[in-house]
């Protein structure tokens, strides 16, 4: 974990294209990105059930802590500002739900532009890719196919 940001890399990703012309689309209550690695592959990201989707330019986009200022790979938190508001927002609309608890803040370098998503899990999903080797931890809110 980042010293200062509180976001971590999402273990074995490969990284990602900076020059890239990702897709995105919410359906279903899915949030579903298509982004390049720099082998050019596609790999599909999953996010569900997600409670909130921003993206952002990457030139008003201020990368948090000490991440670099121009993302190369996913990162994932279970504790941000953005995540906070969220929270505060959900204890004003209901104080008996608890949903935010579960909630986890991923940033996704997307070419000219950075996806964040708050959402429980991520399942991640590459051409030729071995379904364990995305393991399911509760450290990491990871799935796989």
């Amino acid at each position: 974990m980042s010293a200062t940001s509180g976001f971590t890399p999402l273990p074995d990703l490969p990284e990602l294209a900076r020059v890239m012309l990702p897709t995105m689309t919410i359906s279903d209550r899915v949030v579903r990105a298509v982004v390049t690695d720099v082998e050019r592959q596609d790999v599909t990201l999953l996010f569900q059930p997600y409670q909130a989707v921003r993206l952002t330019t990457v030139d008003c986009f201020l990368a948090p802590g000490d991440l670099p200022r121009r993302l190369a790979q996913m990162y994932w938190s279970r504790s941000s500002p953005w995540l906070d508001e969220l929270t505060a927002a959900l204890a004003e609309v209901d104080h008996t739900a608890d949903f935010m608890d579960s909630a986890v803040h991923f940033l996704v370098p997307a070419g000219d532009d950075v996806l964040e998503v708050v959402a429980w899990q991520v399942r991640i999903e590459r051409p030729g890719a071995d379904p364990s080797a995305w393991p399911v931890a509760p450290e990491a809110p990871l799935g796989s196919t």
